[in-house]
């Protein structure tokens, strides 16, 4: 019977872009299997819900999972895809505080330094 797991994925161990079958470990060293419809990067360190059954497999104890849940904005794609030099971490904080590439814009045209005071956010960032 599945059951859910809140965690954080710190590592993508395995990645086959054409199966989209993946491993990934978290801060506990435990094993997630599955298949993605994305890259698994874009969820390394940010806080998961996973939906999965527990097997032992042949390296050992590994979760099969079903789903993958995240509540990432998706104005933390554009910043972490689009923009380099954002750290992932001012992305989520970003994303969360402005919600859209609209309103982002809109407070850059205001007062960009008001940004430019998250952590993990620099000039060179948004010149580029």
């Amino acid at each position: 019977m599945p059951f859910k797991i809140e965690t954080v994925i710190k590592i993508v161990t395995y990645y086959d872009e054409n199966s989209g079958y993946c491993v990934l470990k978290d801060d506990l060293q435990r094993a997630f299997v599955g298949h993605l419809m994305f890259h698994p990067k874009h969820i390394v360190g940010i806080p998961v819900v996973i939906e999965c059954n527990k097997s032992k497999g042949k390296y050992g104890i590994q979760y099969k999972f079903n789903s993958i849940q995240h509540d990432i904005p998706p104005l933390f794609y554009f910043l972490t895809g689009v923009i380099k030099g954002v750290q992932k971490n001012a992305a989520l904080k970003l994303a969360e505080k402005y919600k859209n590439i609209g309103t982002l814009e809109r407070a850059l045209n205001n007062n960009e330094k008001d940004i430019l005071k998250v952590k993990g956010i620099g000039k060179k960032a948004w010149k580029n």
